[in-house]
């Protein structure tokens, strides 16, 4: 049996096809989940990030202009869900300054951890709008013109906000790699 495309699930979803949207989902549930999650840092945010966003494509399917770009719209909407929750937690929108990390930075949080858990948490603490390209590339594998389109911005911006988090992130990680070095 060949693999039914995006396109075809999309055309077929509105014509209100319940079996195309549970391909759908399937097809992208875990890594919208997976890049929810890494965003907002909360498993019940994340899933409710990720139901919002099936909502709006059962909602909107038929709205969409390109449907080549099914998975593009779906981390577009996810993405903007997460931003959402994290307004509405904050009470005020992100501000994009060229500090990259929220409020602890890796170094304090890497004192005593294991590699893979301060891994975990020196990406936790960086400001969204760097841990989402670096989830977007390094988990997805998703190319820069993906992620632009994603993050409603240009190539540009996110190849310097990738560089600007793996610069952190190996400058925060440094002391973990100096004591493993020594060992």
């Amino acid at each position: 049996m060949e693999p039914v495309t995006d396109r075809e699930l999309l055309d077929r979803l509105c014509s209100r096809d319940s079996r195309a949207f549970e391909l759908l989902y399937q097809r992208y549930k875990v890594a919208l989940f997976r890049f929810c999650l890494g965003i907002l840092k909360d498993q019940h945010r994340a899933e409710d990030a990720v139901h919002e966003t099936f909502l709006k494509l059962f909602r909107r399917s038929d709205t969409l202009e390109d449907r080549t770009s099914c998975r593009a719209w779906l981390f577009r909407v996810a993405r903007n869900e997460c931003l959402m929750v994290i307004r509405r937690e904050r009470h005020s929108a992100l501000v994009d300054g060229e500090d990259v990390w929220e409020e602890n930075t890796p170094l304090t949080i890497l004192v005593g951890q294991q590699t893979q858990e301060s891994i975990s948490k020196a990406l936790d603490a960086l400001k969204v709008e760097y841990r989402e390209v670096i989830l977007l590339r390094e988990n997805e594998r998703l190319s820069y013109t993906a992620i632009a389109a994603i993050t409603d911005s240009t190539q540009s911006a996110v190849k310097s906000r990738l560089f600007k988090a793996r610069r952190a992130l190996a400058s925060a990680l440094a002391p973990l790699l100096e004591e493993r070095i020594k060992e």
